[in-house]
């Protein structure tokens, strides 16, 4: 009687495991694609002048009117960021365009947020596109032949807040695209610097020798959180004395 328990234990057992349906195996979902570093870095590339083509609206924007030549010279910068036999050529232009486009409304209802475009920049960490930024900013600047002290105030928070533009470099935009022209300053950029504009010029071009010496002497002297602001005034006395040679 045990015996007979027994074998219809095992034939239960036996046929269960038969009848059972094999387990299937699904493959892994698929995942989500990761760019190359190439890609990566091209998409960065398109970030970081999307965000100079902002930043170069309020730049030419800080005095409330985006002069035609300051148009010209972003949609010229523009181009020369799009290569001819790229085959994203029509998908980049609309990009960049947009990007023109919309920044000069937000800017025109003060709607553009500088400081948080510039932060975006900054945060590529990347002195490349630092450098492109800041030399849109001097072609900007010099577009209408006028250095605007609204503009230098905005370029000057733009310097301060890059970290990886060497001042050579700086040196380098200012003669390229300032002192290489005839450019005129406006009046609030030398109160700015307490000159009376309507000095003779003679007078003027003392006292930005003489203001240049004080401030440049004082540099190194001064607490470290205190040497931006100072770099800041020896820099605005250097665009003026573009004007009075």
């Amino acid at each position: 009687m045990v015996l007979l328990i027994i074998i219809v234990i095992i034939f239960i057992i036996v046929w269960s495991v038969r009848d059972k349906p094999s387990e299937k195996h699904y493959p892994p979902p698929p995942q989500p694609h990761t760019p190359t570093p190439k890609e990566n870095s091209k998409e960065r590339t398109v970030k970081a002048r999307i965000l100079s083509i902002k930043l170069g609206v309020a730049v030419a924007m800080s005095d409330e009117n985006f002069h035609s030549s300051e148009a010209e010279v972003i949609k010229e910068w523009i181009k020369t960021r799009i290569p001819s036999n790229s085959e994203e050529r029509k998908k980049l232009k609309g990009r960049y365009n947009y990007a023109l486009k919309t920044s000069f409304n937000q800017a025109k209802n003060n709607n553009l947020n500088f400081n948080k475009l510039l932060s975006d920049l900054r945060s590529l960490n990347n002195s490349k596109y630092e450098e492109e930024l800041l030399e849109l900013c001097y072609k900007i600047m010099a577009a209408d032949n006028v250095i605007d002290s609204r503009e230098t105030d905005i370029i000057d928070v733009i310097k301060t807040n890059t970290y990886h533009i060497d001042k050579k470099i700086i040196e380098y935009f200012e003669k390229t695209y300032l002192v290489s022209r005839k450019i005129n300053i406006d009046n609030a950029l030398l109160e700015s610097i307490n000159i009376d504009p309507n000095n003779p010029d003679a007078d003027i071009k003392e006292q930005l020798t003489d203001e240049f010496q004080k401030w440049n002497n004082r540099l190194t002297s001064v607490p470290f959180n205190k040497r931006n602001e100072i770099q800041v005034r020896l820099d605005k006395i250097a665009l003026a004395r573009i004007a009075y040679p």
